[in-house]
């Protein structure tokens, strides 16, 4: 299961993966998409010993550049399962 908060948000959302099995293993990402499906950035896990991991998204792109405002979409792919969510990011 994956969630978001704050959702919508303006300055950063935190990416939430509950229960993720392998979340704990080399190359765990959470991935940020347009809604058209293009990758805009990769994100890193990090977890703890209760198997919940996090990712932190500060509204920006691979390069750096503040996205614009709109829907985006967080998706998480394991050996154990997938999920996604959608993000609203205000301006």
């Amino acid at each position: 299961r994956l969630r978001a908060a704050p959702n919508p948000f303006r300055a950063h959302a935190r990416i939430f993966i509950e229960s993720a099995a392998d979340a704990g293993r080399a190359g765990a990402r959470v991935q940020i998409l347009d809604m058209a499906g293009r990758r805009l950035r990769t994100l890193p896990l990090t977890f703890d010993a209760t198997g919940r991991a996090e990712a932190i998204w500060d509204g920006r792109g691979a390069t750096g550049e503040h996205l614009p405002a709109g829907m985006y979409f967080a998706r998480y792919a394991g050996t154990h399962g997938h999920a996604g969510v959608k993000l609203l990011l205000l301006r």
